[in-house]
């Protein structure tokens, strides 16, 4: 009889323990952060940040508003609210009353009217280019070593930046100098990354630039 009793008690008692963990399970699966197709997690109504995953690194990434009605005027962000003042050459025109003052919309927009990735001793040596990937991030996430690495030439760790990165062939014009009468023709390495990151208060361009 007592033998009986145990054994009953020790079903109930796995009973409970099974209970338990599934409701554990169901908790964990609802709280935990959905991954999108693209490697993001979406946006949260709680302000923290969503995810980036490339290869082994995990880029943390801002919350960016979904809205796409423009605001009045007036409200839209100014230069005043710019940690970086207003600085680089004017690109995507600001229509958000939020930071970042534009969508990845307007920056796609914006990079159909580029027709070829050139810039200051930068050339493009490909017919085309393509964009491989748009993030919004903090200039912190932007400059990091090893991270972006994009040396956004910005101090403040705060400001929002929308980092765009594209893949093409690439060249960077310069380098030692050649005596003359001596053959002027240099094979310079070729680049398949380029990238572009933009103010995301302004909408200028902070800083272009490629890598291997």
């Amino acid at each position: 009889m007592k033998k009986r009793s145990l054994i009953v008690g020790l079903i109930a008692l796995l009973v409970i323990i099974a209970g338990t963990w599934g409701v554990l399970d169901i908790c964990a699966r609802a709280s935990a952060p959905t991954i999108a197709k693209n490697g993001t997690t979406p946006p949260n109504s709680t302000g923290q940040t969503a995810l980036y995953l490339t290869g082994a690194r995990v880029i943390p990434t801002v919350k960016v508003s979904t809205s796409t009605a423009n605001c009045d005027p007036k409200q839209i962000p100014s230069v005043a609210s710019d940690p970086a003042n207003g600085i680089g050459s004017p690109a995507i025109k600001p229509h958000l009353c939020s930071i970042p003052t534009f969508t990845e919309q307007d920056v796609r927009q914006y990079m159909s009217t580029v027709t070829s990735f050139n810039g200051f001793r930068i050339l493009q040596a490909s017919p085309n280019y393509s964009i491989t990937r748009i993030l919004f991030v903090t200039n912190q996430t932007a400059n990091a070593a090893n991270g972006l690495n994009a040396d956004t030439g910005i101090i403040d760790p705060h400001l929002i930046v929308c980092y765009v990165e594209v893949y093409g062939n690439f060249s960077v014009a310069g380098g030692p100098h050649i005596p003359a009468g001596r053959s002027t023709h240099i094979v310079r390495p070729v680049s398949h990354h380029g990238q572009l990151v933009f103010d995301g208060v302004t909408g200028n361009i902070l800083t272009m630039g490629v890598m291997p």
